[in-house]
């Protein structure tokens, strides 16, 4: 199969130079994403963005909607998936080796699709082809932990060896998918991911050397697990040289640098935090920041022109907010700067 689509992708690219001249080359790879995109779509509120760089374009989740879209570098905003069965989707991440999206579809209670049927219940990691929008896969991960736990499936990450890592953000446990064999099971179950106040584990990313790096919402705190963990004293709690107050998102820049989302209620806590290592993550230092202006940053993608952050402004989707009856309508893609 991946021959066949290295074949068909280089073959692609014969046609395409055979027919353009060295000023139209030069045109299509000067392309630059603009410093900011403004996606214009009433109540969509997206938590989850990822970047296409064969489409050139952004794909975005929707915890109001459950809808997926596709957001054009000038801020076009189009529905790629819109099926029945999707309530919230959070977490986003494409297998590039396979052109697939990767969807962590679940329900926590605040989309117009949310039912007593779903609340806290729904676990589901869809995969669809980026090329035909075909549905590939569907994995149900809400009875993989045993006893009657909540679910909240919040990011996904594909591993070095093609498994897809899955966060639960309400139950300790992290999920292993091969979608080779289409078995799902559970990774991990460890009591030091457990909620705080809410949220435990949320964004994760896989480092080149057969681990994952993944953090804990509520006490900030950054994990570094093994691919091949097979006992609890190997998974390593990353020391940081200062408090982050939340980590939402996370995303791998180097391989000893990494960005982290973070957003709360309160005044300069919205901010994108540049974190390195000099000892193989036991220690993390934080060595930049970004202020994302009260917006509530969730997730980031890192491009051929910069890492951009979603400014998700998800507070205005709460219950509790004041102007919730208001739906937000802009939605901000910002190039990020240390």
């Amino acid at each position: 199969m991946m021959t066949k689509i290295i074949n068909r992708s280089v073959l692609l690219l014969l046609i395409a130079l055979s027919s353009c001249n060295s000023d139209d080359d030069q045109n299509v790879t000067s392309i630059e994403i603009p410093q900011s995109i403004t996606i214009n779509s009433s109540g969509l509120f997206p938590e989850g963005i990822v970047y296409d760089d064969v489409e050139k374009v952004f794909y975005t989740s929707s915890v109001n909607l459950g809808k997926i879209s596709k957001v054009a570098l000038d801020g076009t905003t189009t529905d790629f998936i819109t099926e029945n069965g999707l309530v919230s989707t959070l977490g986003l991440t494409i297998d590039k080796q396979n052109r697939r999206l990767i969807v962590c579809n679940t329900d926590p209670g605040f989309g117009v699709n949310s039912t007593d049927n779903t609340l806290f219940k729904l676990a589901n990691v869809l995969i669809f082809d980026l090329d035909t929008k075909d549905k590939l896969a569907d994995y149900d991960l809400s009875d993989l932990v045993q006893g009657e736990t909540p679910n909240l499936v919040n990011d996904a990450v594909v591993g070095g060896n093609g498994y897809i890592y899955v966060t639960n953000s309400v139950t300790p446990a992290i999920y292993k998918i091969d979608p080779r064999s289409r078995i799902a099971e559970v990774f991990v179950v460890d009591e030091r991911f457990t909620p705080i106040q809410g949220f435990g584990l949320n964004g994760l990313v896989y480092h080149p050397d057969g681990y994952i790096l993944v953090g804990h919402y509520d006490s900030g705190s950054l994990y570094k697990i093994p691919e091949n963990f097979t006992n609890p004293d190997e998974i390593i709690k990353v020391e940081l040289s200062e408090p982050v107050n939340t980590i939402d998102g996370i995303e791998i820049l180097s391989s000893t640098e990494i960005a982290v989302a973070s957003n709360g209620a309160g005044e300069g806590l919205d901010r994108v935090y540049r974190i390195s290592t000099s000892d193989n993550w036991i220690n993390g230092s934080v060595i930049g920041s970004f202020d994302a202006e009260n917006s509530f940053p969730t997730t980031m993608s890192l491009t051929k022109d910069g890492l951009y952050v979603l400014k998700s402004y998800l507070p205005f989707l709460l219950p509790n907010n004041p102007n919730q009856d208001t739906l937000w309508k802009e939605y901000i893609i910002e190039r990020v700067s240390f």
